[in-house]
């Protein structure tokens, strides 16, 4: 028999671990970077929910130009919280100059020019914690680390020193912030790196070669339900799955985990 999320139930349930870990290291303050997106917009209500709005430092770090910070300011407005924006741009260029004067072109390199900037935000997290105190909250989910070669940025945006969604798919997320009472069209907008011009979706259906690749599709294969992956299809994600894994044995954060199968972690 299928399965049901409830998701009041574990939105109740992140929040009674997030109170338990804070409360054993004496913390009770958070750093959140907030990108526009679901995860960093749920994972900010939750840390106001849990810390109280005040203790919860909302951090927008556009590179240049970000097409979307309306919506960052959208959710740190709807939580509460005090923010500040730091943009990333003179550093991320001060580094690329650095390369080029050392003889090197790092923009030829794709990974360069998508992995570098979650790197400087991740300092830039964490420079803040120093000034402010707090713990750096990861804002991934099960969804993107299930995904092929696991959707995240190793040191980068998979970093923190407390995970609040990582036992989640994308389609439980959504859930836990309807549950929250957050604002529909930021809980439901589709996942975008806002690096590459495609959704990360687009992103991993040309580079898997699986046709209309949706997380919707993927998480229903990551509960164990039934989906609509040919078997071929469901062997190249678990070949994907089996790359990507090392990020989370490198970066080990502390997380609530809930009792719901994984395909990935039973196969």
């Amino acid at each position: 028999m299928e399965y049901k999320f409830d998701a009041a139930r574990e939105a109740a349930n992140i929040k009674q671990h997030m109170t338990g870990y804070f409360s054993s290291i004496y913390c009770t303050k958070a750093i959140v970077g907030v990108s526009g997106g679901k995860d960093s917009a749920v994972t900010l209500k939750l840390a106001c929910d849990v810390l109280g709005k005040e203790n919860v430092l909302g951090v927008m770090m556009p590179n240049g130009y970000q097409k979307d910070i309306s919506d960052s300011k959208k959710v740190i407005e709807f939580c509460g919280c005090p923010s500040v924006e730091i943009n990333i741009a003179e550093a991320y260029n001060g580094l690329v100059a650095a390369f080029e004067k050392s003889g090197k072109s790092p923009l030829e390199f794709k990974t360069f020019r998508t992995n570098t900037p979650a790197r400087i935000r991740m300092t830039t997290l964490y420079g803040l914690s120093a000034i402010e105190g707090g713990l750096v909250l990861n804002t991934c989910n099960l969804s993107e680390d299930c995904a092929p070669g696991n959707y995240s940025t190793l040191f980068g945006d998979n970093a923190g020193s407390y995970s609040t969604l990582q036992g989640f798919t994308v389609t439980e997320v959504r859930a836990i912030g309807d549950v929250l009472g957050m604002p529909v069209d930021l809980v439901h907008k589709t996942p975008d790196d806002g690096m590459c011009g495609f959704s990360d979706e687009e992103n991993i259906s040309r580079q898997t070669g699986i046709n209309g690749f949706t997380y919707q599709r993927f998480d229903r294969l990551i509960r164990m339900l039934d989906h609509d992956f040919n078997p071929e299809e469901v062997a190249v994600l678990r070949k994907g799955f089996t790359g990507g894994k090392f990020k989370n044995e490198i970066v080990r954060i502390p997380h609530y985990v809930p009792d719901l199968p994984n395909f990935f972690e039973s196969n």
